[in-house]
């Protein structure tokens, strides 16, 4: 109702859950790619899908995020809404911006965060936990 109220109705789709093999579809398709979070401490895994996807990120500043990102990978928003949306509206008017986002997200993710990288961290935490 507010989006059609905002004139918007027609460019703002909430789609629920998507399951995992049609994701980077919809990841790919997007401009900008958003991860508002108020409170965890754990990185949402998401992150990583999106800067596979070589997409700008928009997060909201909570430490969660910036264990991964950082000013040159993601874009920071305090988390009440008229901050985040302003994080939105500037990042979606500098396409500039967004393509070196995501350029450096994707870079990040294919130099640390790959799969290769996880599963070597992974065996080498369980070597060490079952190391007498």
């Amino acid at each position: 109702k507010i989006l059609k109220q905002k004139g918007a109705d027609t460019r703002v789709s909430f789609l629920g859950k998507i399951a995992p093999d049609i994701l980077p579809e919809y990841l790919y398709a997007s401009d900008i790619l958003l991860s508002p979070r108020v409170s965890g401490v754990n990185t949402p895994l998401k992150i990583l899908d999106y800067m596979k996807a070589g997409k700008p990120i928009v997060a909201t500043d909570v430490p969660s995020h910036r264990l991964i990102l950082d000013e040159t990978t993601g874009v920071f928003a305090k988390s009440e809404p008229e901050y985040l949306s302003q994080a939105i509206l500037n990042l979606a008017s500098n396409k500039k911006k967004q393509e070196q986002l995501g350029r450096a997200g994707r870079s990040l993710y294919e130099t640390r965060f790959n799969f290769n990288n996880y599963t070597r961290q992974l065996a080498e935490c369980y070597d060490y936990v079952l190391t007498d």
